[in-house]
Formats: structure tokens, C-alpha cells, sequence
């Protein structure tokens, strides 16, 4: 089994046969720039999602608005999830119920049951793409399992700028696997290539002096016995020992003595039947290009309950950091004068917000009633110490989102759901300076919401500002017989939409419409 060779590998340290190939973009660091998302949720077609810097996802409910964020958590969940199957193969599936998301039954999260796939497609800032597909699991009579059903790995290809790097998709009617690389790949153990070049050298001929001199660049196997195929990456995979020879040059090919080539293996203890192939960039695959958790930060729309005391085994402080990273110093708003950041320590940062901005208190303090078990969050209001659980609820939802985005890192994707929940118009106005600010500074936030008071002022500080397009992604989500879609919305220069979709930001002029009707009527 692939699976097992790999661990031997990598305790080896094993070298690429050719290593010249990098992904990495050394100082700057790899962004989630697209989302492909098929036959998920909302939905059925396949459909990309640009994001940029400020994404406001917005639409009619049970759109499939938060079909997006849906996709980003389930594969977070499902990082490093694997299952051996009956024919030596170790592959990724999709953990529909977790921590972090509970989708339901396996039908329930398809749009089309008929097609038995999910399918997501990650496009990186680098020009890399990974393109998974996820079949449910069935048994040898081609019978979808009723217990324990599981959406597994079937199709995998990492490509960069058009270019495939690797790929592996597994035959419909045979437990085989068709596998294509480029410039990564090393047999296990490694003294396979060196008898594989040593026999072609000793029988060609000609001197060749480096691997690079017999081995392919892009090597094609149509057979392979199995795979270890991780979410973003093929780990290793096994092929037929007479199948190595596909490793090699087509013109070199009639020079191997397979005889030999046998007797010498056999001489290393090596097997004659089978041969791995390890993956040397694999960690780097899973690294730079992995949906992990750390590379995200979600805000539900209920941001829990505020509390009087808030405890180590109970609700988790939504300011926990608040104490760790006061002193740290950090940009907090664009200088639009200056065109640069401002900086200051995240306790002033901070307060700056809440404080200034807002205006929803004079200062807010984290105390250790208990140190490190119980804290409160105490708010000044009119020179009276209020604990939080004390204010108006919109309150306590707004802080965790300023606090958490303003300290979210910046390769993170910040993801908020909702955050004018149960916030007057002219807070959701001043939260739209905020994201703003935010987006400016270099944070990258995602925002679902309803709110016309947030998109509107939006749009006026875009046209305010002259802040270049590519820092805002408008996105209306629509649904029609094929499932959820997706509208860029563009305006012009002056602010006017023009493309607006049915329903966009319609309600408030449908109002004064008929109110002006009426009116008409009373003169």
C-alpha cells in the first residue's frame, strides 16, 4: 500500500529525481483567489466565487448565500480526514458532520443526488489551482452504502498557470488509478532509480551522467495499483515493478535489461512486484494550498450570549486575546491624506473603534477576575462601569467582530456572517467605514449580509476615495432552476449600478414609489 511506503520515505529524507520546481512565492504569501463550488448545497452547476480584498455577498434568502462559507468550513473539517479501503488505497473524504459545521445526510447536501459528486475547485494567488472531485463511496455491486456513507476523493489535479503538476483520477469500472506528474516524483526506495539509470547506462551505450539524462520530465502511469491522495495533494501511489520503465525516456526504453534489472533489485532486497512513487512536494502542496483552519476566521451571524463572568469550561471570551495582544502594535485604519496605514498598540486600536468611531462607549476593559479562568468585559457608559451582558444586545455582537478582524492576521480570510445583526441604520452605516478601513489596511473580509445601509455607504466610499475596483466584489447570489448563480454587480463612476439584478437594493425604492403614490392621492 502506498500509504505505508510513505512514512519510510519521508523518515529517508529521499531527494526528487529532478528538482527544479518550486511553488512557493518566496515574501509574499499565497491568497485564496477563487472558489469553485459543484452540485454543493445551493449549487447544482459549477460556479466560481472571485474574492478580493472586500467581498459583499449579498441575495434573497435561501439564495445560497451561505452555501460559500458552508464549502470553506466543511473542508476545513475535513483536513486530514482519511479511510483505508478494501484494495490498499488511503484516501481524503468530506466529514459532513464536524465541529464546525453539521450539514445533514449525504443527499441532503447535493444538489443533484442523481450526480454523486461534490465538487470544489481552489484557484491560489500564485496561479496555482487545486480541482477535487468527491464521489459517495459504493460497494462492488456499484450500491450506494446505506451505513457510515462517505463523499471520497475520486479525481484530484493540482495544476499552476494552466499547466498540470499532478494529477490522479481513479476508472469507473476497475480499482486502478490513471496518475500524471511533472518533476516531483522519486521512487521508494530510492536505489530503485539508481538501478533503473546504472542498467540503462551499462546497456546503451552512452554515458549518460545525471538522472535528468534518462528520466521524463512528465511521466504518465495508466495503471496504478493504488494511492495515497490527500485532499490537496498525491501523497504516493504504487505500480506494477514492470510499469517503472514508463518512468524513463520512450527512446531509452528498449535498452533496459529487465533481467538484470530484476536480479540487481533482488540483490537490495528490494521487491520485483510492485514500486512506489513518493511525491517530494507534497508538504509543500498541502501547506501553501490546504484549506486549514488557521488561514481562516469565521463570524457566525449569533456570536453567542453575553455573559457576566466569562469562564475557561464555559463560552469563550470573544475578547480572550484582548489581554495577550494590547501591547502588540498594529494597523488599524487607512490614512486617506497620507494613502498608508495607521498604526498603534491594539489596546488604543481598539478603543479607536469602539470609542471614536462607534461611539458606543468610553473604553472597554478586560478584567482576570480569576487569572486565567475567569474574565469580564466591563464598558464605560456614561461614567458607569456596565458588564457587557448589560448593554443592548446589538452591541455585544458588534464588539467580537471589531475585535476579532482588527486582530485576524493578514494572510487570514475573515468570514462574517450577518454583522448588522440587530444594529440600528447608522451602525450598520458606520460598520461599512470599518470593513473599509479594514480592506485597506490589507485584512480580507467576506461579508454575507441584507443590509442596503452597509452596501450603500460602501459604494459612497468607493466613490469618495476613488478606491480601484479591484479592492470590492460585489456579489449577488440568485437561484433559478439550476441552482445558485452568481452576478457580479457593477457600477460606474458616479456610483450608479449597471447591472442591477432582480432585487438588488429594490426595496427601499419600491417604498417610496408607492408612498409617493399615496401621497399624490391625499393632495
Amino acid at each position: 500500500m502506498a500509504a505505508q511506503y510513505l512514512l519510510t520515505a519521508q523518515e529517508k529524507g529521499i531527494k526528487k529525481l529532478k528538482s527544479n520546481y518550486s511553488f512557493k512565492i518566496y515574501g509574499e504569501i499565497v491568497m485564496l483567489e477563487k472558489i469553485g463550488i459543484e452540485n454543493f448545497k445551493a449549487f447544482g452547476e459549477y460556479t466560481e466565487v472571485k474574492l478580493r480584498d472586500l467581498n459583499i455577498i449579498t441575495g434573497l434568502n435561501s439564495a445560497g448565500k451561505s452555501t460559500i462559507y458552508h464549502a470553506i468550513l466543511l473542508l476545513i473539517q475535513s483536513q486530514g480526514k482519511y479511510i483505508d479501503d478494501d484494495y490498499g488505497n488511503r484516501l481524503a473524504y468530506l466529514e459532513i458532520n464536524g465541529p464546525l459545521i453539521e450539514l445533514g445526510r449525504y443527499d441532503e447536501i447535493m444538489y443533484n443526488p442523481e450526480k454523486g459528486y461534490i465538487r470544489f475547485c481552489l484557484h491560489w494567488s500564485d496561479g496555482t489551482k487545486v480541482d477535487s472531485y468527491y464521489k459517495l463511496e459504493k460497494d462492488d455491486k456499484g450500491k450506494k452504502i446505506k451505513e457510515n456513507i462517505l463523499f471520497i476523493i475520486c479525481e484530484f489535479e493540482l495544476s499552476r498557470n494552466g499547466e498540470v503538476i499532478v494529477k490522479a483520477r481513479k476508472y469507473k469500472k476497475k480499482n486502478r488509478w490513471f496518475v500524471e506528474a511533472y518533476q516531483l516524483l522519486t521512487f521508494n526506495p530510492a536505489k530503485i532509480g539508481t538501478i533503473l539509470f546504472n542498467n540503462i547506462r551499462s546497456k546503451s551505450g552512452e554515458h549518460q551522467k545525471t538522472l535528468e539524462r534518462i528520466f521524463l520530465e512528465r511521466v504518465k502511469f495508466r495503471n496504478v495499483l493504488d494511492v495515497f491522495l490527500s485532499a490537496y495533494s498525491l501523497e504516493a501511489f504504487d505500480i506494477k515493478f514492470a510499469d517503472i520503465g514508463m518512468a524513463v525516456k520512450e527512446e531509452l526504453r528498449d535498452k533496459i535489461d529487465w533481467s538484470e534489472l530484476k536480479n540487481d533489485a533482488r540483490k537490495e532486497k528490494i521487491s520485483t512486484k510492485t514500486a512506489c512513487l513518493f511525491n517530494a512536494d507534497s508538504y509543500d502542496h498541502k501547506t501553501n494550498y490546504g484549506i486549514e483552519e488557521k488561514k481562516f476566521m469565521v463570524l457566525p451571524p449569533f456570536r453567542g450570549y453575553p455573559q457576566r463572568i466569562y469562564t475557561e469550561s464555559g463560552q469563550p471570551n470573544p475578547l480572550k486575546r484582548y489581554l495577550e495582544s494590547k501591547d502588540e502594535i498594529k494597523d488599524f485604519a487607512w490614512d486617506f491624506k497620507k494613502k498608508r496605514p495607521k498604526f498603534d498598540f491594539a489596546e488604543k486600536a481598539f478603543h479607536y473603534w469602539i470609542v471614536k468611531h462607534f461611539q458606543i462607549a468610553e473604553a472597554v476593559n478586560v478584567k482576570e477576575t480569576i487569572p486565567s479562568l475567569a474574565t469580564e468585559i466591563i464598558l464605560s457608559i456614561d461614567g458607569k462601569d456596565v458588564p457587557i451582558n448589560n448593554v443592548g444586545f446589538g452591541i455585544s455582537q458588534l464588539i467580537p467582530v471589531v475585535f476579532s478582524v482588527l486582530n485576524s492576521d493578514d494572510e487570514q480570510l475573515c468570514i462574517v456572517d450577518e454583522p448588522e445583526i440587530h444594529l440600528h441604520p447608522s451602525l450598520q452605516s458606520k460598520l461599512a467605514d470599518f470593513f473599509m478601513h479594514m480592506a485597506l489596511i490589507g485584512k480580507r473580509i467576506a461579508i454575507e449580509t441584507h443590509s442596503e445601509y452597509l452596501i450603500d455607504k460602501l459604494i459612497f466610499l468607493k466613490l469618495k476615495h476613488n478606491i480601484d475596483d479591484d479592492k470590492i466584489n460585489l456579489i449577488w447570489v440568485k437561484k433559478d432552476e439550476k441552482g445558485a448563480y452568481i452576478e457580479d454587480v457593477k457600477y460606474d463612476d458616479l456610483g450608479y449600478i449597471i447591472n442591477p439584478p432582480d432585487g438588488f437594493l429594490s426595496e427601499k425604492k419600491k417604498l417610496v414609489e408607492e408612498l409617493s403614490k399615496i401621497r399624490l392621492t391625499k393632495l
